[in-house]
């Protein structure tokens, strides 16, 4: 998902077109000292810090989650009151948090990004980013269960993009091309568990061309402690592209094959492999969501 820099006008029309409210504006919503509720749903990983990478007590839950949060005058910091609810040890907790205050920077003014220590009893290392525009939350904690065992937990909304301009590697029989530019990115749906990959910005190098876009739906989705794997061959995509020769948008129909993709939501890392135009592709690197 390519981020959008945006003015705070233009933000303060988009916040507050999209974010539900207590209260009633007479303003227009341009009054930003107000607190508005947002109702949100999010799905939850949870491991055990006992166990290692490979631990499989994950938690698919989607829990309400509610968020009272004020924006500053100048839109350069959110103040919020998350309540935060997730299944520990097989128990359903509940954690309410007061606050939290996040900032955003002039590249990415619809971004809002926080972490604290503050002392809430059985949570810590609360981080993590709300994009108001776009509606994407991704927070994560330390949490103890009523049984004293230590959890981590990864939050996202049910349906949530990654993006990533990270290195691509495409390996022909006779050729191998590094690719620096394209970015990757997987749109999440768990209650479908698919999963939709997009490729942007990728070069052909037996037929001079770089799409702009090649999409691919249908991708099966499985959730893992710490994020998601992504697999799935004979994958139809359609490629938009666009020759050296001409700036004319044309369409191509694509397949994707063996399609193998760990999205890793807890160190910000992807790792994907698949076989696309005659080539074996690696996508590697760090993402942001």
């Amino acid at each position: 998902m390519m981020r959008k820099i945006i003015s705070a006008v233009a933000l303060t029309a988009l916040v507050f077109s999209t974010v539900s409210c207590n209260d009633n504006d007479n303003d227009n919503g341009l009054d930003r000292t107000k607190e508005r509720t947002w109702n949100v749903q999010l799905l939850n990983h949870v491991y055990d810090t006992r166990n290692d990478d490979s631990a499989t007590a994950a938690s698919a839950s989607i829990n309400d989650q509610k968020i009272v949060y004020r924006l500053s005058t100048d839109m350069s910091k959110l103040s919020f009151n998350p309540t935060i609810e997730t299944t520990l040890g097989g128990i359903p907790q509940q954690f309410s948090w007061t606050g939290v205050n996040a900032s955003n920077s002039e590249e990415k003014a619809n971004i809002y990004t926080f972490a604290t220590d503050a002392p809430v009893s059985g949570l810590s290392n609360f981080t993590g980013q709300i994009d108001l525009i776009d509606q994407n939350i991704y927070w994560s904690y330390t949490a103890t269960s009523p049984q004293k065992i230590v959890y981590r937990v990864i939050s996202t909304l049910p349906t949530i993009s990654t993006s990533t301009s990270t290195v691509t590697t495409s390996v022909w029989s006779d050729t191998t091309a590094t690719h620096q530019l394209p970015m990757s990115s997987f749109a999440i749906n768990p209650s479908k568990m698919t999963a939709t990959f997009t490729i942007s910005r990728y070069t052909d190098v037996k037929i001079p061309r770089t799409y702009m876009s090649i999409v691919a739906g249908n991708a099966t989705l499985a959730i893992t402690p710490k994020g998601y794997r992504i697999t799935g061959t004979g994958l139809a995509a359609v490629g938009t592209y666009v020759t050296s020769a001409s700036t004319k948008y044309q369409t191509a129909k694509i397949t994707i094959d063996n399609l193998d993709a760990t999205i890793d939501l807890e160190n910000n890392s992807i790792h994907a492999t698949f076989n696309m135009l005659g080539a074996k592709v690696t996508v590697s690197g760090t993402i942001s969501i």
